[in-house]
């Protein structure tokens, strides 16, 4: 109705016969004329607009209000390894990692019902196979008060998300080591008090674990000055 015309965005999904012959299609719109009108209104009002988000050294894209990408910059490009139009009628929902995708999908909502949502993180799927990590900020794009949009900005955290991966590890491989070992290993604090302990300790000196929470380490020693004459060699070095 009405003269004023509208924009869609049009798919078609063909279905075919026995032989592979098309026989129909069924075609799905969704009118976009707000976002539409939303891009425009920014490239008048703001005319360096696209080229700012362009040159900015963080990933910047928007999207429409069901997650869908509308425009990313060369950033974003060059960090995914996937080409501009690979973005085309791709959603944020498709490129997370399936164990994410529903906490993703919760703030993204909150996002389109005008909430602050703080930064958060997720990772996927880059085009060279490999796994990335990012954090990434999200804004509602609004239009005389109504939400039409989202404006998201986004900071690859891979090499810190590799390190506390190596770390934990490092420690997992630590903690086996330590809890295998034959040998009674103990940890102490700068007092002394024992802070662990492992399994060989306990059988060694017949403590539980509960017991050696609040036991110094010159306890364990039958001649403490031995214990002493140690301690002042650790520290020396």
């Amino acid at each position: 109705p009405g003269h004023e015309p509208r924009c869609y965005r049009v798919s078609y999904s063909p279905y075919f016969n026995a032989n592979g012959q098309a026989t129909h299609a069924v075609v799905a719109s969704q009118d976009i004329t707000d976002l539409k009108k939303e891009e425009e209104s920014l490239e008048k009002s703001e005319p360096g607009f696209k080229s700012i988000l362009k040159n900015m050294h963080y990933g910047v894209f928007t999207f429409d209000t069901e997650g869908r990408f509308t425009y990313v910059n060369d950033v974003v490009v060059k960090r995914s390894g996937y080409p501009r139009e690979w973005y085309k009628d791709k959603s944020l929902f498709d490129i997370v990692r399936p164990q994410q995708r529903e906490i993703v999908k919760e703030h993204f909502s909150a996002t389109v019902r005008g909430e602050q949502v703080s930064p958060y993180e997720f990772s996927y799927k880059r085009a060279a196979d490999d796994i990335a990590w990012a954090q990434i900020g999200t804004t509602p794009i609004k239009k005389e008060g109504r939400v039409v949009g989202v404006l998201g900005v986004i900071m690859d955290i891979t090499k810190r998300a590799q390190s506390e991966e190596a770390l934990k590890e490092s420690e997992k491989k630590y903690r086996t080591l330590f809890e295998d070992s034959r040998d009674g290993i103990f940890i102490t604090d700068k007092t002394g008090i024992l802070t662990d302990v492992n399994q060989s300790f306990l059988n060694l000196f017949g403590y539980t674990k509960e017991e050696t929470k609040k036991l110094r380490a010159i306890d364990t020693y039958v001649n403490r000055d031995e214990c002493i004459t140690y301690i002042k060699k650790v520290q020396e070095q």
